[in-house]
């Protein structure tokens, strides 16, 4: 019996080890995801804001990596909101795969803005999202859907669609 407990709570551990691991990779992602982004010159002051929809460990390696970068310049602001009224006015907004099922309406709280949407869960581009990551044979890739990207005002730097799937 304490061995089945054991193994319960390592197996337990792993996941959450590389649920984690996850975490940090797509915040990385979205990093340097925006790199390869060109927003309209009225999003270029201020600061540079990440929104994070639904309760997610990105959020927390997102504001790890606010802590000590910029993008173009342009601090690093990263608000989680956790219901779809909450969505503000954002250069990128993540929607966590618990919370994909909330793309509709938090395309309708987005309205025109020039907001970068990625999710992370199968569908999502097809949806509207611009990016969507997806797993395949435990790697970590993306999807670009660059109507929807361009239909926020936005613009892809062809560099970003060849590492695309």
């Amino acid at each position: 019996m304490k061995k089945l407990i054991f193994l319960s709570i390592a197996l337990v551990l792993i996941a959450f080890n590389v649920k984690g691991q996850d975490a940090k990779l797509e915040a990385n992602y979205i990093y340097n995801i925006i790199k390869y982004i060109e927003w309209p010159e009225s999003y270029k002051s201020g600061d540079f804001i990440i929104g994070v929809l639904g309760d997610t460990p990105v959020s927390k390696e997102l504001k790890k990596l606010a802590a000590t970068k910029k993008v173009f310049n342009q601090k690093i602001t990263v608000v989680d909101f956790k219901q779809t009224n909450e969505i503000s006015k954002c250069h990128v907004l993540f929607i966590s795969e618990l919370s994909s099922n909330l793309m509709k309406l938090a395309l309708v709280m987005v309205g025109n803005n020039s907001t970068l949407i990625i999710g992370e869960s199968e569908g999502l581009a097809t949806q509207g999202a611009g990016i969507n990551f997806v797993k395949q044979q435990d790697v970590l890739s993306f999807q670009i859907n660059e109507l929807s990207i361009k239909r926020r005002g936005l613009q892809v730097d062809s560099k970003l669609k060849s590492l695309a799937l």
